[in-house]
């Protein structure tokens, strides 16, 4: 959301027009974060980051206001949910979404003569406007999803084009984009950017929150109807996507593009909390248990391909893992352990399970604030019972010992897998 050369020039030009301070000093906590040698730096940063961005807010008036406000609260909130804050990474969230919503960020390509502030803007400055207001809308819906509290930016005020390709973007080259509501559209979803489709995948984890939040509690009979057309709707909508990935969305051997990886890991992770409420719905229902079956093998399969997914990256050390990564592979974890406490458990799962806690550990080597989802699935996995099905060799690797495994009574991982518990 930072175009790399129009930064360059400004720290390089006029002392006065230099990007602000704050920014600055976002970027650095966030780049300080991702290599051991400069992490001990980051906390530092991260304060110094936080008062600025304060301090540059108060100072913004409507008339000066610039997306570099927002470009701050998204850094400053990424950084708080990889060190678990939790409480201040979610309204860091708030205050850059409502910091784009002001600057009218969400209605950058709107046919009516609206308020803009770059109107006279560059092409570049625009599109670099666009993705400021993408990177505040996903945000929106992981820190939703992460913590069970309502969105913020409803998708029907949305009138701003999704972002065109990188090359284009850094080389500066004007490329019409898609409409936002355009990516139902199959011809128009296969000309999306590796960004563009992310923000698709987002888009649909957002309609697959709402759908949880409506129907999780208080369903009558009156509403079972309405229930489950919504859960076909939605579980329909997603295998059209998986069928008509363009070649740029879909997982290579070895994947570098970390919004390939993003796409898939909400596309798959809005099939597990549709298909868990499903279960659930089911259970509660007296539906045949072909029903709850089935929907737990969509469940698994989505769960194995997150695994997959995440093994599929060449190199960690330089991949951009934050911590919306880490949840989603713990909470396909989950879905590893309940199989594992089950009747008749897939053969893979114990290995799938041991291989998605080494992942988790060896993120959490690399990025020290990321340890949260590792420690916690440990955790799940001794209260369950299972560390015993994990392969030896595998249960080396992730630092469990033989003696870690046990008899007696078996707690399933707690809570709803869509909300964590906020820092001590």
């Amino acid at each position: 959301m930072i175009h790399k050369r129009k930064f360059s020039k400004a720290l390089e030009g006029d002392p006065g027009r230099a990007p602000p301070l704050a920014l600055r000093y976002a970027m650095w906590a966030t780049a300080a974060l991702t290599r051991t040698e400069h992490q001990h730096l980051a906390e530092d940063l991260y304060v110094t980051a936080r008062k600025e961005t304060e301090q540059l807010e108060v100072k913004s008036t409507l008339a000066v206001m610039a997306p570099s406000l927002a470009q701050c609260w998204f850094l400053i909130a990424s950084f708080e949910a990889s060190r678990a804050y939790f409480t201040r990474a979610w309204m860091s969230v708030g205050r850059c979404a409502r910091a784009a919503q002001m600057m009218q960020l969400h209605r950058l390509d709107s046919p009516y003569d609206e308020f803009n502030i770059l109107e006279q803007a560059s092409w570049i400055d625009r599109e670099e406007a666009r993705r400021v207001f993408w990177a505040a809308y996903c945000a929106d819906k992981w820190a939703s999803t992460l913590s069970g509290h309502p969105l913020i930016i409803r998708d029907e005020d949305i009138c701003t084009n999704l972002p065109c390709s990188e090359s284009s973007f850094e080389l500066g080259i004007e490329e019409s984009g898609v409409h936002f509501l355009e990516f139902d559209d199959i011809e128009k979803f296969s000309s999306l950017s590796s960004f563009a489709g992310s923000i698709s995948a987002t888009s649909l984890l957002g309609k697959c929150l709402n759908h949880l939040r409506t129907f999780e509690h208080g369903l009558t009979p009156e509403s079972m109807s309405r229930y489950w057309e919504s859960h076909r709707q939605i579980d329909t909508c997603v295998s059209l996507i998986f069928m008509n990935l363009p070649s740029q969305l879909r997982v290579q051997k070895v994947e570098r593009d970390v919004n390939v990886v993003f796409t898939h890991f909400n596309l798959h992770l809005s099939v597990i909390l549709l298909h868990q409420l499903a279960m659930r719905t089911a259970s509660k229902q007296g539906i045949d248990e072909a029903v709850v079956q089935n929907s737990f093998q969509r469940c698994l399969t989505s769960a194995v391909e997150i695994k997959d997914t995440m093994y599929s990256v060449r190199d960690l050390r330089n991949f951009p893992v934050n911590m919306w990564t880490t949840a989603c592979l713990y909470i396909a974890a989950g879905i590893f352990i309940e199989d594992l406490m089950g009747h008749q458990p897939s053969p893979n799962s114990p290995a799938d399970l041991g291989l998605l806690l080494i992942a988790l550990k060896e993120v959490a080597a690399l990025q020290i604030g990321t340890t949260f989802y590792a420690l916690r699935l440990e955790k799940d996995i001794l209260r369950a019972k299972v560390a015993g099905y994990i392969p030896s060799h595998l249960r080396m690797m992730a630092g469990l010992k033989d003696l870690d495994i046990g008899d007696g009574n078996r707690i399933p991982p707690k809570g709803a897998p869509y909300c964590v518990p906020d820092e001590d």
